[in-house]
């Protein structure tokens, strides 16, 4: 499985997961420049069949790009807030410790679904929901 990791994680990530053979893990900053707009780079994603794995929580909350996430058919997995109190090492070792979970759940997932992964280990379903109209108009 080959996954893809945005901005919003170090790429430091990459490297320590490829050594622990975790995948086949690629960074946003080895195939487009820094600062490359959300809408450009994931169905980009989508398209090679990569996995993102993000702790930009937002992308699936704003209404404009939780449209682009769900047309574009990714898979993504978000780290919920608790990951950013960590240390670098910290984050990786607990990121490290839920990758099998992550890996089963990617496998068995059709596009178009995102996830958070709790720092204990949990994975949820993140709903990507059309906007209401309150959100629409906003």
């Amino acid at each position: 499985m080959k996954y893809f990791i945005d901005n919003c994680l170090p790429p430091t990530y990459a490297v320590i997961l490829g050594a622990l053979r975790m995948g086949d893990v690629t960074t946003l900053r080895e195939h487009y420049p820094e600062n490359t707009i959300d809408e450009k780079w994931i169905p980009e994603v989508a398209r090679n069949g990569w996995v993102l794995i993000s702790g930009d929580r937002r992308q699936a909350r704003k209404p404009e790009e939780r449209a682009i996430l769900k047309e574009s058919g990714v898979i993504a997995f978000y780290l919920a807030k608790g990951f950013n109190d960590l240390t670098l090492s910290e984050k990786a070792s607990k990121l490290a410790a839920v990758w099998p979970k992550i890996t089963r759940q990617a496998s068995k997932t059709i596009g178009g679904q995102c996830y958070l992964v709790h720092l204990h280990g949990k994975i949820d379903v993140l709903i990507l929901r059309s906007p209401t109209r309150r959100q629409a108009a906003q």
